[in-house]
């Protein structure tokens, strides 16, 4: 596995919480605390169907919406503060396990 799946991978399972005015990341154990409400962002990463690798086809292949900073500010200011964000990443990998760049760059985008 590549240092960049690696590291989506592993910002995309812990969730984590920064505050505004610190630069530096929490613990593990400071961000289980500091989350409050949290959102699914359900199956939009998560769908997949044979054959189907274009980005914004299996993002919305479920009745999902494109996600949007607009969808994410409305999420913020109903006060959920911690977004679980769950990818399947098989459809979008070749044979030596690299992830396809359009498909990383759109959930790099989001979270």
């Amino acid at each position: 596995m590549n240092k960049r799946i690696f590291f989506m991978t592993f910002v995309l399972m812990a969730t984590l919480s920064l505050h505004a005015q610190n630069t530096e990341f929490e613990t593990a154990t400071q961000a289980v605390k500091n989350m409050k409400v949290g959102w699914n962002l359900g199956n939009t990463f998560d769908s997949h169907k044979i054959g189907v690798t274009d980005v914004t086809q299996t993002e919305t292949m479920r009745g999902q919406a494109v996600t949007t900073p607009e969808l994410m500010e409305m999420m913020k200011m109903a006060g959920f503060n911690a977004i679980r964000v769950p990818v399947t990443w098989y459809p979008h990998m070749d044979a030596a396990g690299n992830i396809d760049e359009a498909w990383m760059n759109r959930i790099e985008e989001v979270v």
